[in-house]
């Protein structure tokens, strides 16, 4: 489903199954892999849909800033569910953090934020994972277009490693390490990683 914009150019397509995004949008979320990992839900929901299993009450929200959307992705609003329940809005952008600015970004998400009030529950947003203004300005607008009760935030940030920022490591003996993303022959090792994390984490 395409929804025309009140902006000049832009549209928002609708997405209601992962195997329905066009090879255009994943090669945008491959060509910013540590950004867009925030949408790594969408992965595990291509794969099930692949085994023939198609999960509910998911969307894609597209933002294409141009006429030619093959080449003018700038966002992507995601709400998907997992073996744990519903996951919070996911929001990336294919722009540099420190370009963006309230000025540019308002509109934007203003519009964003209307076609996923017209596509999902009000309940069911209860919670955003987004670059930090962006996150504040989808908060400030869903508030407004809802009438819901804003709560004060808790913040997640999202980190990350390299041979500059890493100056210590416990020695260890006869391990040649190379620092670098993953290869996609490694995923299931890095499945395996994740899954473990998780279970430590939760206490399993």
């Amino acid at each position: 489903m395409q929804v025309p914009s009140t902006l000049s150019g832009p549209a928002v397509e609708v997405f209601t199954r992962a195997s329905d995004i066009p090879s255009e949008v994943w090669d945008t979320l491959e060509a910013h892999a540590v950004n867009a990992n925030v949408l790594l839900p969408a992965l595990t929901s291509l794969s099930a849909e692949i085994d023939g299993v198609v999960i509910p009450n998911q969307r894609w929200l597209v933002f294409y800033g141009q006429d030619n959307p093959a080449q003018t992705v700038e966002f992507i609003l995601s709400y998907t569910n997992g073996c744990m329940g519903a996951y919070p809005i996911f929001i990336f952008t294919t722009h540099k953090y420190s370009a963006l600015n309230s000025t540019y970004l308002i509109p934007r998400i203003q519009f964003l934020a209307e076609v996923l009030h017209e596509t999902v529950p009000v309940e069911r947003v209860y919670s955003v994972f987004a670059p930090e203004i962006i996150a504040t300005l989808f908060v400030d607008i869903w508030t407004n277009l809802t009438g819901i009760e804003r709560h004060v935030p808790d913040t997640a940030k999202i980190s990350s490693c390299s041979r500059r920022t890493l100056s210590r490591r416990q020695a260890t003996q006869n391990i040649a390490i190379s620092m670098r993303p993953p290869r996609m022959e490694e995923i299931e090792q890095v499945a395996g990683l994740c899954v473990e994390q998780d279970q430590n984490s939760s206490g399993e």
